[in-house]
């Protein structure tokens, strides 16, 4: 299996959006954490900004939402860090 090669442009692209989402989950009194709620929230914005293809656009997305439950999950004491 090969790694795929992405230019430096497309990594910042990438994680502009996965910061993007983050951010937009992060408003409010409650973190969303709806991958369906922010793909249709973030998508349209992300793509015009970036113009990642979809599946990057998608992938951003996921890591975003797993970055925002993790810390949902350490704020409640849910999480436990492997380096304690």
């Amino acid at each position: 299996m090969t790694t795929p090669h992405f230019s430096a442009k497309q990594s910042m692209s990438f994680l502009w959006a996965a910061n993007y989402v983050v951010d937009h989950a992060w408003q409010g009194e409650y973190k969303t954490t709806s991958k369906a709620q922010l793909q249709e929230e973030t998508y349209d914005e992300v793509r015009e900004q970036t113009r990642l293809h979809a599946n990057l656009v998608q992938n951003a997305r996921n890591k975003a939402v797993d970055a925002v439950q993790s810390v949902a999950l350490l704020g409640r004491g849910l999480l436990v860090s492997s380096q304690q």
